[in-house]
């Protein structure tokens, strides 16, 4: 393309150009030491960052170790005082049926002496029973010994008066 009559070639803004490569070079160069100053400061904070977050974390697990002691120790103060309210209660629990225990065998022993003394009462009366029925054997002979008299008086009537009457008879 070739410029007509009216138009102007283009003319450079700098008519000489070194000085605009001296410029734009200063300005690469310019740039390049921001962008190392910017790299460092980058590092620096990249660097500081993670210190940062490394004494964070430290402080975070420090307040999650002395959190965890302090929740340990709670729980541990609960749970003695959970053993500790039942340890009571067992002991409640133990006299009471260790009082229970000890009433029934106060209520046993009244009932053994009770059924000692019914023991010792069936006891005289068997006795009593032997004493009677032994009686009652003497009487029976007794009895026996009359009934037997009964039947030799009677024997002895009817003897009397057969002789009697035989001897009237006879005479």
């Amino acid at each position: 393309m070739e410029p007509t009559a009216n138009e102007l070639p283009p003319q450079p803004a700098y008519d000489d150009p070194e000085p605009r490569l001296t410029k734009l070079e200063k300005a690469v160069t310019a740039l390049q030491c921001d962008h190392a100053l910017l790299g460092l400061r980058v590092s620096s904070g990249f660097e500081a960052a993670q210190a940062q977050l490394a004494l964070t974390e430290e402080k975070l697990r420090r307040e999650f170790h002395d959190g965890l002691h302090n929740l340990e120790k709670v729980l541990s103060k609960k749970i003695e005082d959970e053993a500790q309210r039942l340890e009571n209660r067992i002991v409640n629990e133990v006299q009471i049926l260790t009082a229970r225990l000890d009433h029934q065998d106060i209520r046993l022993d009244r009932q053994d002496s009770r059924l000692d003394r019914m023991e010792a009462r069936l006891d005289r009366m068997e006795a009593r029973l032997d004493r009677m029925e032994a009686r009652m054997d003497q009487l029976d002979a007794k009895i026996d010994q009359l009934a037997k008299w009964m039947i030799a008086t009677q024997l002895t009537t009817i003897a009397l008066i057969v002789g009697i009457a035989a001897q009237l008879f006879l005479r």
